[in-house]
This record gives C-alpha cells, structure tokens and sequence, in this order.
C-alpha cells in the first residue's frame, strides 16, 4: 500500500524556504545590544516575506501558503538550536 500524504514537489518547495524562516530567527536572535533593532530586522524581514509570496501568489496563483508553511520550520529549527547552544 503507497499512501502518500505530501508529493516530492510539495516537500522541495517546502525545504527550500527553510533558510528564509533560519534567517528571520537569526535576526531575531542576533547579538545587536539594541533588542527593538533585532526584533524590528526580523519583523520586517518577515513581512517582506509574506509580502513578496503573496505577490507571487498574485501573478502565479501558486498558493503562497505552502511556501510559508515552509518558512515556519526554519524558524523554529533556529530557536531550537539556539536553545540546545545556550
């Protein structure tokens, strides 16, 4: 029985935009002494996100969604090793 829940194409989509999610964590998490600046990069950097995959969607009515989904594990990987590293 092959049941397969996720196609190979909606799993490389969701891995490639893993970086973005490690990225905005990073920001976050960043050793600037400021923290409004650190959290003020990570929410823009987010929102330029959401903003340029909902444009995307817009033009290529690729359902963005699944691209943010995949941004939301590269987020959480980072605090989880942030918090193993601390």
């Amino acid at each position: 029985m092959n049941i397969r829940i996720i196609s190979k194409k909606q799993l490389w989509r969701g891995i490639i935009h893993i970086p973005h999610g490690m990225a905005a964590g990073w920001l976050l998490t960043s050793s600037h002494p400021e923290p409004s600046i650190r959290i003020a990069a990570a929410v823009l950097y987010s929102a330029y996100f959401a903003f340029y995959e909902r444009n995307e969607d817009t033009h290529m009515k690729d359902q963005a969604w699944k691209d943010i989904v995949g941004y939301l594990p590269g987020l959480f990987f980072w605090f989880f090793v942030r918090w193993i590293v601390r």
